[in-house]
């Protein structure tokens, strides 16, 4: 039998086993991609790529969880270097066109793509589903987007949205942009009505430094809005400042479980990193 031939015939029996039981397709495939080598390793896998069939298992929430997923995909990025792009052209059903994947495998992909591909080649296929009907996917694609994309006329479209996670979305995608116009959205949005909102804003203008942001805390968490006194007392604990401790404490006998909840681990992060600095300090010749 020829190589063609083989070809084929290994085609028909991959779509077999891929149409009877995905679940078993899947299995196969990782256990023989991580038992073969180049160049048989390759072959292989460009066989099966192009089955969305795999790609869709491979994501479905209850094979994996985060911690394995991104492992397994940092290992097909090894040998497909362009992953992140395939993965892409899952979320809106290119693949099989009208058939667009179900809500959770798109949050999944979005979650593994932002870590797995930081450059800006995803941002044409992903940015129409900042718009997406469903929230959890818009806010979810404009944290992706954001991060790489960073154009002052599209972080302000998205911060008119009348969602407050887009908008939250948006800032977290500003950390650490040192420009003007990052640094006025990051002010303007301490305005903001979402608690989420402004806790992303304040976390943006103290990794650019900005004076006054510890005392803006200091006055958020004594807010007459429960979530606002949370979302400060997680602020505070992600800028870690021993000064806050004071007011941590105090929020412990909150009248809001959450807010007490937040104010805990808060103060157990500021004591961990006030420990884990003493330590280098001691070990320090």
């Amino acid at each position: 039998m020829n190589s063609a031939a083989m070809g084929r015939n290994l085609d028909t029996s991959l779509r077999r086993l891929v149409s009877f039981d995905p679940p078993a397709f899947c299995t196969a495939v990782l256990s023989v991609l991580g038992s073969e080598r180049d160049p048989v390793r390759r072959r292989i896998y460009d066989k099966v790529a192009d089955y969305p069939e795999f790609w869709l298992e491979l994501l479905r929430p209850n094979r994996f969880d985060r911690a394995h997923l991104l492992e397994v995909c940092r290992y097909l990025l090894r040998i497909d270097n362009r992953l992140d792009v395939r993965l892409a052209h899952l979320t809106a059903g290119r693949e099989e066109p009208g058939s667009e994947p179900d809500p959770e495998t798109v949050l999944r992909v979005l979650d593994v793509v932002d870590a797995l591909s930081p450059g800006n080649r995803l941002i044409l296929l992903l940015n129409h589903l900042t718009t997406h009907s469903d929230r959890r996917i818009a806010s979810k694609a404009t944290l992706v987007v954001g991060r790489r994309l960073r154009n002052p006329d599209w972080v302000a479209r998205h911060l008119d949205s009348d969602d407050g996670r887009v908008r939250a979305n948006t800032l977290e995608g500003l950390w650490g942009t040192r420009s003007p116009a990052a640094r006025d959205s990051l002010f303007t949005s301490l305005r903001d009505k979402n608690n989420r909102v402004v806790g992303n804003a304040l976390i943006g203008l103290h990794e650019l430094g900005e004076p006054g942001v510890n005392e803006f805390v200091k006055q958020m968490i004594h807010d007459a809005r429960p979530p606002f006194r949370w979302t400060a007392a997680w602020v505070m604990g992600r800028i870690g400042a021993e000064e806050f401790i004071e007011c941590l404490e105090q929020a412990l006998q909150d009248k809001d479980p959450q807010v007490q909840r937040a104010a805990g681990r808060a103060l157990e992060a500021i004591l961990q990193h006030g420990c884990a600095a003493a330590n280098a300090e001691t070990s320090t010749p």
